[in-house]
């Protein structure tokens, strides 16, 4: 008799990142990994610090373990996304090639699905599923278009007008308004006041939630809430 032993599927759970939001995707990543069933699947946590390093471990599962620096590293392994399209492994950074050939060290991790938790800037824009595409790997949420599509709230706003969906009334202006100081001072809030009037919401572009919201009554509120964006 022959007997087949079968690994559980090995989902790993990016949180983290570079984004202003990376206190809230840990949060998130938490929540992530202790609502997937344990019984079914091996979950592994992949925490990206804010220096996009990558790591993994069993510290990671627990909310206490991070700090206003993150986890301790030492306890942890750096990790990152194997070469070669298709392999979707995670590979320690410091395994020497003897390792690898005896065995010995931390061991690689093959990943059958990642499952991104990243919010904002550098994870749900397109960047990290591109990074999937590019390697092959199987992972879950919206592509490379639709993630950097739905990130940007301007080319959000024009795709949803041109589909016929109703938007409210909006402006953009880009960094270089900055450069045509004085003018700007008073130019958009002109436009503000000819388009849709006051109070009037000034948000970042490519940030979510809250992050950099300004609600403002006044011209005067208007150019501190775009300073405020751009600083």
């Amino acid at each position: 008799h022959q007997c087949l032993v079968v690994s559980p599927p090995a989902p790993a759970v990016l949180f983290g990142g570079r984004s202003l939001e990376h206190d809230v995707s840990v949060v998130s990543g938490l929540q992530v990994l202790h609502a997937l069933d344990a019984d079914t699947c091996g979950p592994v946590p992949v925490y990206i610090d804010q220096q996009t390093r990558w790591w993994t471990g069993d510290d990671l599962w627990y909310r206490e373990r991070f700090s206003t620096s993150g986890p301790d590293r030492s306890r942890l392994t750096e990790v990152t996304l194997s070469p070669g399209f298709g392999t979707s492994t995670l590979v320690p950074v410091r395994r020497s090639a003897w390792d690898r050939l005896t065995g010995r060290g931390r061991p690689e991790v093959p990943i059958d699905v990642f499952l991104p938790v990243i919010h904002g800037t550098f994870g749900e824009d397109g960047c990290l599923q591109g990074l999937f595409e590019l390697g092959g790997c199987a992972y879950v949420g919206g592509g490379v278009l639709a993630s950097a599509t739905g990130m940007n709230k301007r080319v959000t706003k024009v795709l949803a007008a041109q589909a016929g969906t109703p938007v409210v009334p909006w402006l953009s202006c880009e960094r270089n308004v900055l450069t045509r100081e004085p003018e700007w001072l008073s130019e958009l809030p002109e436009q503000v006041t000819r388009r849709f009037g006051w109070p009037a919401i000034v948000k970042p572009c490519n940030l979510g939630s809250s992050a950099g919201v300004t609600v403002a009554a006044s011209p005067e509120e208007l150019v501190a809430g775009v300073l405020r964006v751009f600083e």
